[in-house]
């Protein structure tokens, strides 16, 4: 009886350790299977690679389109996903060929970069994101150096620099080929009132092209593009430049008003000095600042005081309060002054309105 009893709990006890084996042995297989599952998502990943991440076109001509294939493969072992492309110029676009890639597969990233007009080195760029975690951006570079095959000589611009608010300048530059090709000059097209052109016969220095300026109607600084269509067989059209920097009876130093980055209710105070310019009959003429407006939802206020480095100008401090709502922010000081050459001028002022740091 007693041996009975102690076999049945003998039983008992065996049973219990069989099960709680049988667990243990689950428990370390749960743990394995976690581990190797862990591991698994840890190691297999994507891996984007670049076959080229840089392209160079050489000398192109201008207004050319440069185009370029670039190849990405997933050498990694999970789907490579392409989440965006961004350009770092409106001139360059990129279009994606598909937005994920398979394990040992590749994909295409197009990049097309607009040359411009004038003789330069361009360098841009596409920024590709994805879900590498070691390359989330992939960085694809495209390079071109323009050059017209139509130049001016003796410069490359009509560029007048200073010229004065009562009287015409004009300016003649000769046009000819790199190439040495025979050309003529079909049309002239200027984009501003203030511009004259006019194109004479050829001379041993190439095609004179005479621009002239009118600066009553400019009274700034100006900057434009003249456009030359011709008969040349590679480039049919020339673009260059017309700069000028129109001084009035008076001029200012710096020429805009410029506040700075600043944050709302900030006060930021500038100043400007006023003077007749050099173009004017007489610097001794006696002249006054009788007044300074400025545009109704701006807060700036002004003081007008004389110079005293020079008893025929002024001084013009600027007070500018910046607004609540964030952005740039522009506009025109109205200057009023006791000159029949120029009774009200204009000053342009600007400020960028941030947001406050927060810690």
């Amino acid at each position: 009886m007693v041996s009975s009893y102690f076999n049945d709990d003998h039983k008992k006890i065996v049973g219990w350790s069989q099960i709680m084996k049988k667990r243990l042995y689950l428990s370390l297989f749960l743990v394995l299977v976690i581990t190797f599952v862990e591991s698994t998502l840890i190691y297999a990943q994507p891996a984007a690679v670049l076959e080229e991440d840089t392209y160079d076109a050489g000398v192109v001509s201008p207004q050319e389109a440069v185009s370029y294939d670039y190849v990405i493969k997933n050498t990694g072992d999970q789907d490579l996903i392409l989440k965006d492309v961004k350009t770092t110029c409106g001139c360059t676009a990129a279009i994606l060929s598909a937005t994920t890639i398979a394990p040992d597969a590749t994909g295409v990233i197009s990049v097309k970069m607009n040359t411009g007009s004038y003789d330069s080195k361009m360098s841009k760029a596409a920024i590709l994101y994805t879900n590498d975690p070691k390359k989330e951006q992939v960085r694809m570079n495209i390079k071109a150096e323009v050059r017209n095959l139509l130049i001016f000589d003796p410069k490359p611009n009509f560029d007048f620099g200073k010229i004065p608010f009562n009287q015409d300048a004009s300016m003649t530059l000769y046009l000819k080929s790199r190439d040495d090709e025979k050309f003529d000059v079909s049309e002239c097209k200027s984009f501003h009132p203030s511009l004259s052109v006019s194109v004479g016969e050829r001379e041993e220095k190439g095609i004179p092209i005479t621009v002239k300026v009118q600066p009553e109607k400019i009274r700034d600084r100006f900057y434009n593009t003249l456009q030359i269509d011709t008969t040349h067989p590679t480039q049919k059209i020339f673009r260059c430049r017309v700069i000028a920097n129109v001084i009035g009876p008076i001029e200012f130093t710096p020429s805009t008003l410029y506040f700075g980055s600043v944050t709302p209710n900030q006060k930021i105070s500038r100043e400007i000095k006023a003077q007749l310019s050099e173009f004017m009959p007489s610097q001794d003429q006696e002249w006054k600042i009788t007044e300074i407006e400025f545009d109704e939802d701006e807060d700036i206020t002004s003081e007008i005081k004389t110079d005293k480095d020079n008893k025929n100008g002024y001084v013009l401090n600027f007070t500018y309060t910046a607004p609540d709502k964030i952005g740039y922010r522009h506009g025109v000081a109205k200057i009023h002054t006791t000159l029949k050459e120029s009774p009200i001028v204009q000053v342009n002022y600007s400020a960028v309105i941030r947001k406050e740091k927060t810690e």
